[in-house]
């Protein structure tokens, strides 16, 4: 589990008008399966997990 990420609304995630690479890394990571989930009106944790 990874938090305090700033909430997004479109893809890809944007940080300060640009990509953001850490929430990328985690959320395309080829070896984990992860998502989003809203844990504060302004904030986002990424859970991710090994699948299988």
């Amino acid at each position: 589990m990874l938090d305090d990420f700033s909430p997004g609304t479109g893809w890809p995630p944007l940080y300060q008008g640009h990509p953001d690479n850490t929430r990328l890394h985690w959320l395309k990571h080829p070896r984990l399966l992860a998502t989003q989930v809203r844990t504060q009106p302004d904030a986002v944790s990424i859970l991710a997990t090994f699948p299988g």
